[in-house]
């Protein structure tokens, strides 16, 4: 049985800045989009990032001053529901502008620093930004995603955008820093545990294997415990 520790949620977010981006896509991580924003609302949060219109149109009516970045590929035909809603979006290639360029719509440009996923490349953000200067788009912030090397690519990140007095957010759980920051799993961690039945222990003796295709060799002797469902029977 797998059983979730809101509390342990909430404590999890207590710890946190409250003008950080906490990221809610895919259902907030499985752990329910609807739950989560509810308590990340009620500790004073007002910065989601999401995946679907869907989920960013729910947060804004539930309270319209909350700033709510779409990430991912937009939907042009979109637009109006955009600026309805006053969305964030986010211009992953340079071809994106071109299609909003004569739109009052806010976005936010992403930069690939080495995730290699989505973003702008780095040799295109000044161009980007050239011909945003003679269009309509209202640019609110900068951000990009750390693949591994994570004091690597934000040096990149920090030099691209150095002349740019936007906002900038750099994902980065568990980098504790007051700079902005997307955070995403840091929110739920250990608020997931498994529980179940005790149904067999086993005495194993070092060296000895477990399980299918023995893809575990015991270090030391020890007790295995077994776990299974409520009427899991012993034969």
């Amino acid at each position: 049985m797998i059983k979730v520790s809101y509390q342990q949620i909430m404590d999890n977010l207590s710890q946190l800045f409250r003008h950080n981006y906490l990221v809610l896509k895919s259902n907030a991580y499985g752990f329910g989009f609807e739950k989560i924003y509810q308590l990340a609302e009620s500790l004073g949060f007002y910065k989601y990032a999401v995946i679907t219109l869907d989920d960013a149109i729910y947060i804004k009516k539930k309270n319209p001053k909350n700033r709510v970045l779409l990430m991912g590929v937009f939907d042009e035909s979109k637009i109006d529901i955009f600026q309805k809603y006053d969305i964030e979006i986010t211009i992953n290639h340079f071809k994106e502008i071109e299609k909003i360029r004569h739109h009052p719509i806010k976005v936010q440009i992403a930069i690939n620093t080495g995730m290699n996923r989505f973003g702008i490349k780095p040799f295109e953000v000044e161009s980007l930004f050239k011909v945003i200067s003679n269009s309509k788009v209202l640019v609110t912030g900068i951000y990009s995603h750390s693949a591994r090397n994570f004091d690597g690519e934000y040096k990149i990140f920090k030099e691209l955008t150095s002349n740019y007095p936007l906002e900038k957010h750099f994902a980065a759980s568990y980098k504790k820093s007051k700079d902005t920051r997307r955070i995403g799993v840091e929110i739920y961690e250990n608020a997931l545990g498994i529980y179940g039945r005790i149904i067999k222990v086993n005495y194993v003796k070092k060296g000895d294997y477990v399980g299918y295709g023995y893809h575990y060799q015991m270090d030391d002797d020890g007790y295995i415990w077994f776990v299974g469902r409520k009427d899991d029977i012993i034969k």
